[in-house]
């Protein structure tokens, strides 16, 4: 059986984009279900939100851009620490593997005819294939590390065509795949030693390996069982193989494609008897998959990455035709990208989101492919921070993230730190403030005491509890109460 990524992977967008619905996302988590529904209050929070916390007001959206003369460009994978994105992009008539810095923007970093598959922690080793000069159908893996050039490194003895699909986060460790005439073989390249990785028990002996985990440890990919392929790990030293199974009997076919950076969580795709493709996470020996992009009108769907801890995955689900950038967490479930940016505040106007192919090793990175306002293909960047689990006390109050006890963070996929009931301010003027008097935020409690719709609750948005709606006069008042929430936070700062 003679199996092939692309098997599991999505032909073309198909049908006309429909209007993304922006805010559902903020609307999903329990402490924003206890805002108001009215069209005004939710149009209006994501804005309020991005001026009025810090952390929200880092997300942002870019495009990664195109070679020069070229009109087209796909992220494929980003660096550990967020830093580089590799891929694709189109000049001269054929696909050039290109890496991107926002220092040196997009440049190839091999010959035409090539692709760049996955990037070390820092940036600094990309890995992928390109094809031999004047041989069109053979492909070379490659190893780039700054400046360049590529380099190859050979193939498997008896395969003429092989491919790098992933590198470990130190870029010691090179992963991929061997074309044999009949078959294809995964492989691990160390300290310049090529080896072949065993297929699964009672398989045809064939397997591909599309991915590593950042120690190098563990590899993923898929093998064979007699008659299917089946999603599967390698462990070290021996490179041990073990069957990560399929989530439908009845329809056995699997893949993994990507591991957290010890290999405890694995994610990729799995066929689901009369639903197609589901993006899989599996963890502790626990295989899940990760489910539908409400309101459930798609069925087919892929995780193509996932961050150091496993908390975030990242891939591509299908909703009513249309391929849809995902991103998942345990506390918020899946949802697309382009609606988590909304509710951050940034607008995505223009752009279609397709797949997310990458994320960073703290899941506050996401890249991917898409089209651009112009309707032009190019890779994307997307910057979500995760105040409540970035390791960092961004309030000022002593405490780190929600696993730290920050007060304000309802779970660690929390979008700030600093909610109204925790922010050390009597944001409604009423002579009390937060759930506990300012005393976390402030160091001391002041006197009037706390708010009494914040007792209990320090995670709550706002300090007063939701009304009908803002009113027309409350909404000609938010800049002027944004400026004074500043002024206050920089007053309490300065002292």
């Amino acid at each position: 059986m003679r199996w092939h990524a692309s098997s599991l992977a999505w032909g073309p967008t198909k049908g006309r984009r429909r209007p993304p619905e922006r805010f559902r996302s903020a609307l999903k988590e329990n402490p924003l279900t206890a805002l108001s529904r009215p069209l005004a209050r939710r149009l209006v929070l994501p804005w309020i939100l991005s001026i009025a916390s810090g952390a929200w007001a880092q997300a942002s959206l870019i495009g990664m851009g195109h070679l020069p003369g070229g009109d087209s460009s796909l992220a494929l994978a980003v660096s550990g620490d967020g830093s580089a994105v590799v891929g694709q992009a189109w000049i001269g008539g054929s696909w050039s593997a290109v890496r991107w810095t926002r220092t040196t923007g997009l440049s190839a970093i091999a010959r035409p005819l090539s692709k760049a598959r996955a990037v070390s922690h820092d940036g600094s080793v990309v890995v992928g294939y390109q094809h031999r000069s004047g041989a069109v159908s053979t492909r070379e893996p490659f190893r780039w590390e700054a400046p360049g050039p590529a380099i190859g490194f050979g193939h498997l003895v008896g395969s003429g065509s092989s491919e790098a699909n992933g590198v470990s986060a130190d870029g010691s460790v090179v992963v991929g795949r061997a074309y044999f005439q009949t078959l294809q073989l995964g492989f691990r390249w160390s300290a310049g030693s090529l080896l072949p990785l065993a297929d699964l028990p009672l398989g045809p002996y064939e397997s591909a390996a599309t991915g590593v985990s950042a120690d190098g440890s563990i590899i993923v990919g898929a093998g064979t069982r007699p008659g299917y392929a089946e999603a599967m790990y390698w462990s070290a030293p021996h490179n041990s193989p073990f069957g990560l199974g399929v989530l439908s009997p009845r329809a056995p076919l699997s893949a993994a494609y990507a591991a957290s950076a010890d290999g405890s969580t694995i994610v990729g795709t799995s066929r689901v008897f009369g639903l197609g493709e589901q993006p899989f996470r599996w963890q502790a020996g626990v295989k899940r998959t990760l489910g539908y992009l409400p309101p459930r009108s798609g069925h087919a769907g892929a995780a193509f990455s996932v961050s150091a801890d496993g908390s975030v995955v990242v891939g591509r689900s299908d909703d009513s035709g249309l391929d849809v950038a995902f991103l998942w967490t345990e506390e918020r479930g899946i949802e697309r990208v382009s609606e988590l940016l909304a509710a951050h505040g940034v607008d995505t106007s223009g752009w279609i989101l397709r797949s997310a192919r990458g994320v960073s090793a703290d899941g506050q990175v996401v890249v991917g492919d898409g089209v651009n306002p112009n309707g032009r293909a190019e890779g994307w960047i997307a910057f979500l921070p995760r105040p409540c689990a970035d390791g960092e006390d961004n309030d000022g109050d002593g405490f780190t993230d929600f696993a730290g006890g920050d007060p304000g963070c309802f779970n660690a996929g929390y979008f700030t730190e600093s909610p109204q009931c925790q922010d050390g301010i009597d944001n409604d003027g009423d002579g009390k403030m937060d759930y506990d008097a300012g005393l976390s935020a402030n160091g001391y409690a002041d006197p009037a005491g706390p708010n009494p719709y914040c007792v209990g609750s320090p995670w709550r948005i706002f300090e007063t509890p939701p009304t009908c709606g803002l009113g027309a006069e409350l909404a000609l008042l938010i800049p002027l109460m944004l400026a004074w929430r500043s002024r206050k936070l920089a007053g309490r700062t300065a002292a």
